[in-house]
């Protein structure tokens, strides 16, 4: 019970730092660590062998899958959903943590331009 107390008290302390990190950097930590998983392919797939449970083949899949999710968090990171805009993705600028809301107008625009009549 304590390690997962641990283990929820350090996610929380990670939520509360990623929270206040600019994106860029954050997609930048992501980013290092699908390099670094990928990197280290061969040796990974290895150890997931090693474990008795899954093939070789099995385990570069999952390896590849893992990199591939970092990859793909540290393309979201940067992108807008629609309310919130993040001023912080460009390097070298101190933004504090700001974001504009898209207006009403904007949404709605932006949902318009992209229907096509049937």
């Amino acid at each position: 019970m304590i390690e997962i107390e641990e283990a929820l008290n350090t996610s929380q302390k990670g939520a509360r730092l990623a929270a206040q990190t600019p994106s860029w950097q954050r997609r930048e930590w992501l980013n290092s660590v699908a390099n670094e998983i990928q990197s280290a392919k061969q040796q990974l797939a290895e150890l997931i062998v090693a474990e008795g449970v899954k093939t070789i083949r099995e385990a570069d899949v999952e390896v590849s899958r893992a990199a591939a999710t970092f990859a793909l968090s540290a393309e979201e990171v940067g992108r807008h959903a629609g309310k919130v805009i993040a001023l912080d993705r460009m390097r070298g600028r101190n933004w504090a943590a700001r974001s504009l809301s898209a207006s009403p107008h904007r949404r709605r625009a932006r949902h318009h331009a992209v229907q096509r009549p049937p």
